[in-house]
């Protein structure tokens, strides 16, 4: 076959291409996400907004923290309503669009 080689080659350098387009658009959802949550977290003490985190495990960006009760904040118990600051920041941080722009410009 004619041009095997070459197709092999170019799709192998679209594969890297896109992988690092996916990998910069998590980034860049993950660092809104973080910043938005910071924003957003209520702050009573302040505890729970000095925990939150932004991090790399492996192929996966992360925002969370470590503080026991943040769930709790988050969604709510029976005696307390719910104040959401994760969810709606990671939603208003359109990850999806910012995946499917940086995977088309990484093809093209």
């Amino acid at each position: 076959m004619r041009g095997y080689r070459e197709l092999t080659a170019r799709l192998q350098d679209m594969s890297y291409s896109c992988e690092k387009a996916a990998d910069r658009a998590a980034e860049e959802a993950a660092r809104f996400t973080w910043q938005m949550a910071r924003g957003i977290v209520p702050v009573r003490t302040g505890h729970l907004r000095s925990t939150l985190r932004k991090q790399k495990k492996g192929p996966a960006h992360t925002v969370g923290t470590s503080c026991h009760y943040a769930f709790y904040v988050e969604g709510g118990t029976r005696r307390m309503q719910a104040q959401p600051y994760l969810r709606p920041s990671f939603m208003a941080s359109d990850f999806r669009a910012r995946l499917i722009r940086a995977l088309r410009e990484a093809i093209h």
